[in-house]
């Protein structure tokens, strides 16, 4: 049986999180005369927490529960309010991923039952730039992204199950 181990690592993320904090001192600092409510009206903060527990009551190598848990925490940067620049963003998300997984543990296979089960550490999900052109036809966005976020959202994404 293996003992289960878990790690904090931020090595994975330590420059993009080193990217994004100087960033936004950079921000920060070239608005030093905005007010206090200025940055308060330009920054919108996001969390949640999703958790998934999960039971094998019959079948597998024995009888077992588990817990998986993600915390997300970011926030958007309204560009415009802040600084002038029109329809500009910037976009910044941390997740932590915990827990332990129900099908290595308890039934013995590698397709995972707990759809937040992965990559159990703490990373920079997203730090990106957007900004919108055309009267808002065109978005352009550069960084780092995920997936979801742009083609799982999408009416697009119908034609790709």
């Amino acid at each position: 049986m293996k003992t289960p181990t878990v790690t904090r690592r931020f090595s994975g993320c330590k420059t993009g999180l080193q990217i994004a904090l100087l960033a936004s001192t950079a921000i920060v600092a070239t608005t030093a005369s905005a007010s206090q409510s200025k940055f308060q009206d330009a920054f919108d903060f996001q969390a949640s927490y999703t958790g998934e527990s999960a039971t094998n009551i019959d079948g597998g190598e024995r009888r077992g529960s588990a817990y998986a848990g993600q915390l997300f925490v970011g926030g958007e940067l309204d560009l415009n309010t802040l600084a002038g620049w029109k329809d500009t963003k910037i976009h910044i998300a941390m997740t932590n991923r915990h827990g332990k997984n129900l099908a290595e543990h308890y039934i013995g296979n590698s397709t995972s039952v707990q759809e937040i089960f992965g990559g159990q550490n703490t990373r920079l999900a997203r730090f990106t730039i957007s900004s919108s052109f055309l009267d808002g036809h065109l978005e352009l966005e550069g960084g780092r992204t995920v997936a979801n976020i742009s083609f799982l959202g999408s009416e697009l994404c119908q034609y790709f199950q």
